[in-house]
């Protein structure tokens, strides 16, 4: 990727599936009356509950449009702090051989439960009630009172499962600003990412991104062999910002 794109990447996070039946609250989560303070801390509570899988395979697309056009697609196994990214596909052309890179003491800036905002750290300001077919949602405002780069800006609570569905955050340093949203759901017992947006100012010009995640899989362990460093065809392409 060039230096533009890894800009606005690091910006994004300075960083549908039925509900799981071991939700705590007692809570009924269909109604559209629940006081939003009732809604916060049973959201609160959903998240101390919330942890990434064990080990985790999945692909995603990501597709800029701004000084320079990138679309690639890539699978990732994820162990732990361990990763092995692997690019399959560039502007559309498929790689003959995926240009892989093994990271260790990798950390996930889209986990929900390292992103979504909590008290004290952020004020909460109910705006309104969001119905979703059947289900009602509660979308929040919400201040980061520690300020900082990065800060959720709006959250929308999922009515049944009380974990936040929709993330919209505003991101600024000394390379430009983004503003973009995170969207998350179930997939089988895991509360994870689908989707991010993002429209950044990098160095003065404007940059959109978008980045899908799908065929999610969950083994019960990867084997060591996977994270293993090799002599591996790169394609001539820089896998150096996810």
């Amino acid at each position: 990727m060039t230096r533009a794109v890894v800009a606005a990447v690091a910006l994004i996070v300075s960083s549908a599936a039925s509900p799981r039946p071991h939700l705590t609250s007692t809570v009924t989560h269909t109604s559209p009356l629940l006081p939003p303070a009732l809604v916060l801390a049973a959201y609160q509570e959903e998240l101390t509950q919330e942890s990434p899988p064990t080990a985790l395979i999945f692909e995603y697309t990501v597709e800029q449009a701004g000084p320079h056009y990138i679309e690639q697609t890539h699978r990732i196994y994820r162990q732990g702090t361990s990763e092995r990214d692997e690019i399959l596909e560039v502007d559309g052309r498929v790689l003959p051989v995926p240009a892989v890179r093994i990271l260790t003491r990798r950390t996930d800036r889209y986990d929900v439960t390292s992103v979504a905002p909590r008290e004290p750290q952020y004020e909460f300001s109910f705006v309104r009630l969001l119905q979703v077919g059947s289900r009602f949602d509660y979308v929040f405002r919400t201040l980061n009172r520690a300020g900082g780069e990065f800060a959720v800006t709006d959250l929308t609570i999922n009515g049944q499962s009380l974990l936040p569905s929709v993330i919209d955050f505003r991101s600024t340093n000394a390379t430009g600003r983004a503003f973009g949203r995170l969207t998350y759901a179930w997939v089988d017992d895991n509360w994870l990412i689908r989707e991010a947006s993002v429209s950044a100012h990098v160095d003065g010009a404007p940059v959109r991104e978008r980045i899908t995640w799908m065929n999610y899989e969950f083994p019960q362990a990867l084997p060591a062999s996977t994270f293993a460093r090799r002599d591996f065809s790169s394609e001539n392409v820089d896998a150096s910002a996810y």
